[in-house]
């Protein structure tokens, strides 16, 4: 049997108790300002763009503004969708619409994203009530989405199509 003693003073121990507390408050602070995660963060002033990190869904307002999108205050939906682990031709559709408007889910198939839709106000074909703006969001990403109707004869589109 193998017993270590140690002897410290109380000044020794709380001095490294008070430097084990900065340096997590420290690592804290630089994790909380985003510093070190390699992910870009939108700008008080700067674009939120398809793949940008966003930190709500006033964010995704701004994106969809920045779009010329006029919108509802607070989002009609959220619900987590499954991006199919094969895309079918319908899939396969949407997701050539996603490239045109600079996104891509093919590499998030088998992933369950978040889709938050906002009614949108101002699209030319459609009244108040029917147009929506669906936003899929990974990990805090906006990785796509669609303006669409919800009339029986409506219609769908990507962000930067009307």
């Amino acid at each position: 049997m193998l017993v270590v003693s140690l002897k410290t003073s109380r000044k020794k121990i709380l001095t490294a108790v008070a430097v084990i507390i900065c340096v997590a408050a420290a690592l804290a602070a630089i994790a909380a300002a985003g510093m070190g995660d390699g992910e870009e963060r939108p700008k008080e002033n700067g674009s939120i763009t398809i793949g940008s990190k966003i930190t709500g869904s006033e964010d995704i307002r701004r994106f969809l503004a920045e779009l010329g999108w006029e919108t509802s205050e607070a989002p009609a939906e959220e619900l987590d969708v499954l991006i199919p682990e094969q895309f079918d031709d319908v899939m396969r559709r949407y997701n050539a619409m996603q490239q045109e408007n600079g996104g891509d889910l093919s590499s998030y198939c088998g992933k369950t994203v978040k889709r938050i839709t906002f009614v949108i106000t101002n699209h030319p074909q459609g009244s108040e009530e029917e147009v929506r703006a669906n936003v899929l969001v990974y990990n805090d990403k906006i990785i796509g989405g669609d303006i669409c109707s919800l009339a029986s004869d409506g219609f769908m589109h990507g962000f930067l199509s009307d």
